[in-house]
């Protein structure tokens, strides 16, 4: 039986952490979409989506832009996507 793998896309921008040290920041990525696929459709699924990903960003500033609102990303993973991080980190 061929396992199931999952495409997700996901929204990534940085959220502000805290002044501490400085300011700092972290990775927040929003569910867009989950796409599960067999393997021997993985590879042209991925182009497909890699391409769907750049056009959309084609138009969006970079992540670390003042003036981003997030850049589309896509990965491949066991599970369907899932928001991260699942709790806000803390600076220590």
């Amino acid at each position: 039986m061929m396992r199931l793998r999952y495409i997700n896309v996901y929204l990534v921008e940085q959220a502000y952490g805290g002044p501490e040290e400085g300011g700092w920041w972290y990775e927040v990525g929003e569910p867009v979409k989950t796409m599960p696929t067999r393997a021997h459709y993985l590879a042209k699924l991925r182009t497909r989506v890699g391409a769907w990903c750049d056009r959309m960003n084609s138009t969006r500033p970079p992540m670390y832009s003042v003036a981003s609102t997030g850049v589309y990303v896509s990965v491949v993973e066991d599970n369907p996507a899932r928001g991260y991080p699942s709790e806000r980190p803390y600076y220590e």
